[in-house]
């Protein structure tokens, strides 16, 4: 308890972590990596089905600036030129997006700071989403480009 732990390795697997890393107190507050990868392979899934409607959810999705709260109770200034992360809140998109939303029942608590940690976001989920979002846009402004939407071709 308290002591550091330091890992120097070489090769393509220095560190294997099987059933995940796990951090009781604290949060991580910055992650560098060369790349991160999800598993993708059509093999490792089934009950595949399209996304529909996209660009609805991306519209119904609200984008917010914030600080997050210690457990001190004070304001912490993320490591970006004003201080502020950028994303969404899981409550919220979890009516639009409930793929995308985590949520740890044994985290829903409010602590002595008056903030819990019980939801949480994929973002990597939200990537599909925007995907077939752009690709509606995509279909839609081509319609307007070949004049397949004007009213005056009527009559």
């Amino acid at each position: 308890i308290g002591e550091k732990i330091s890992l120097t390795g070489s090769g393509t697997n220095a560190l294997n972590v099987t059933n995940g890393i796990t951090a009781s107190t604290g949060q991580f507050t910055t992650i560098n990596a060369n790349s991160h990868s999800h598993v993708s392979d059509v093999r490792a899934k089934t009950r595949i089905k399209p996304l529909t409607n996209a660009l609805d959810k991306v519209k119904r999705l609200v984008g917010i600036k914030y600080k997050m709260k210690t457990p001190a109770g004070t304001t912490e200034d993320f490591p970006t030129m004003d201080g502020y992360q950028y994303g969404i809140l899981a409550q919220d998109s979890a009516m639009v997006v409930p793929s995308a939303v985590m949520y740890n029942a044994a985290e829903d608590h409010e602590n002595a700071n008056g903030w819990a940690k019980a939801y949480g976001v994929d973002y990597g989920s939200l990537v599909a989403v925007l995907i077939e979002a752009v690709k509606e846009l995509s279909e839609r402004i081509e319609e307007l480009e070949n004049g397949q939407n004007h009213s005056s071709d009527v009559g």
